[in-house]
């Protein structure tokens, strides 16, 4: 059975590992984005952008791969259903690293800069949550080998419960910070305000999103 788990690990599952490296590359490329942001650097988010966008497009290129490489029918503990599922997740991560790019970029927007300490900490958040998924989902060929089953998969579950925390941490975070925007609003105007909500939403996301993902696997492992 493993020799069966190692054929199939370097196609489409090794495509699929690949795939959630890049889009952990993804989120980490929207600190130096954000940074500039704060700073004002307006001239440097283009480039910023950039970056995120080709990984964003390397990361769907990925995803076609697995797509194309997946057989119908799989000899495996885990069904074709729950792989294009744990893939969507995962491509919505990148995806929403996507958004938050074009929103930075859409408008010169700043933020007080009595927020910025609150914003990182939210921004650092997000990016440890996204982190921890995808060490998780990095594990996914040797839950597959051990049929998701024993301390590996009991492990995975515990980390899977962090990844949760994690999100939920996220949650309050944006929450105070959007309590604290809107005690700004009158200083940075209407449309200032409502940028950078969807802005902290969009963020957001990205931990959403990760949590998802993390699910996925918990599905796996359920199963």
């Amino acid at each position: 059975m493993k020799e069966i788990y190692n054929i199939f690990t370097k196609s489409p599952f090794g495509i699929l590992n690949d795939h959630i490296i890049k889009v952990g590359e993804c989120v980490k490329a929207i600190r130096p984005l954000l940074a500039h942001m704060l700073n004002e650097e307006f001239d440097q988010l283009p480039a910023a952008m950039k970056v995120i966008t080709k990984l964003e497009h390397e990361a769907d290129e990925l995803k076609d791969e697995v797509r194309e490489h997946l057989p119908k029918s799989i000899f495996m503990p885990v069904s074709r259903e729950d792989v294009l599922k744990l893939l969507h997740r995962q491509d919505n991560i990148a995806d929403f690293c996507e958004d938050i790019a074009v929103i930075t970029c859409v408008r010169n927007t700043t933020l007080p800069k009595s927020m910025h300490p609150m914003f990182n900490d939210f921004v650092d958040s997000v990016i440890i949550t996204a982190d921890a998924t995808v060490a998780v989902i990095r594990r996914l060929n040797e839950l597959m080998e051990t049929t998701f089953t024993g301390p590996s998969a009991e492990e995975v579950l515990k980390n899977i419960e962090k990844v949760g925390k994690l999100e939920w941490e996220t949650d309050k975070k944006k929450f105070e910070l959007v309590k604290q925007l809107f005690e700004h609003e009158d200083e940075i105007g209407p449309v200032s305000t409502m940028i950078l909500t969807k802005l902290f939403d969009v963020i957001s996301g990205v931990a959403d999103s990760s949590e998802n993902a993390a699910n996925a696997i918990r599905l796996m492992i359920s199963k």
